[in-house]
């Protein structure tokens, strides 16, 4: 914020700009200009907590399955419905801050970036659940402990113990396999209970010149929500959510 002596920042910021279209019947295609999410074309599996911050759930962890964050940005997904039961979804989405530059290790194809695949089942019309996969390179959770997103970390340690500028330190290329399963079950009209795992083996791709050890990082999350839909009044939402980030 602006003091009463200076001048602030006149800024529009533009957050997501996509584009959405059908190929027939059964498929949807998203085209992703700019800060698009995954949760535009996979099913996150936890509809009444995941809105982006409009609605929903008051933090980051508890919108959605954290490795949905892994495939965000500057993209493509498509989302296919085998009948009514089966529905699969695949995207790719690099960092929207250095998919535009032209400059080694950015861009598009070799910037960072997470590409996912989930196969949703849906047996019945209130419950459905998912299997979920995720390849990312220099992409961090978001959620979790500061080994879980160790680039951020080692970027904004003050001071730095490892003798690493923050420039370096976000400059540490890791890559990541993430797999995740979640559902969602709809008991009634104002009760929903819901819920994921997940599992992210990250592999550290430098020693930083000599300041940390190359290495292997396993990571493990988890929650259960419970959802309360109209609670008192129509349009309430009332929300538990217990995990591990």
């Amino acid at each position: 914020a602006a003091g009463p002596y200076e001048t602030g920042d006149n800024d529009i910021v533009l957050d997501e700009l996509s584009y959405t279209f059908p190929i027939g019947k059964r498929t949807q295609v998203v085209v992703a200009a700019n800060a698009a999410g995954s949760d535009s074309y996979v099913d996150t599996l936890n509809p009444f907590l995941d809105g982006d911050g409009a609605s929903g759930a008051l933090s980051r962890f508890g919108t959605r399955h954290a490795i949905y964050y892994l495939a965000d940005g500057t993209g493509l997904g498509v989302t296919h419905q085998f009948g009514d039961r089966v529905e699969i979804s695949l995207g790719y989405g690099a960092d929207s801050g250095t998919a535009n530059l032209p400059f080694e290790g950015n861009g598009l194809l070799n910037g960072p970036y997470g590409a996912i695949a989930q196969l949703t089942f849906k047996p019945t019309k209130s419950f459905r659940f998912g299997l979920t996969y995720v390849n990312s390179y220099n992409r961090d959770l978001g959620t979790g402990s500061r080994i879980a997103n160790l680039r951020t970390t080692l970027a904004n340690l003050t001071p730095d113990p490892l003798g690493i500028d923050r420039i370096s330190g976000a400059d540490l290329p890791i890559s990541s396999n993430s797999y995740g399963v979640g559902f969602s079950w709809q008991l009634a009209a104002n009760f929903a209970i819901g819920g994921w795992a997940g599992y992210t083996n990250t592999r550290t791709l430098s020693t930083l010149n000599g300041a940390i050890p190359r290495g292997d990082i396993d990571i493990f999350n988890g929650a259960i929500t419970l959802a309360f839909p109209d609670l008192g009044k129509k349009g309430n939402l009332a929300g538990i959510l217990v995990g591990v980030e």
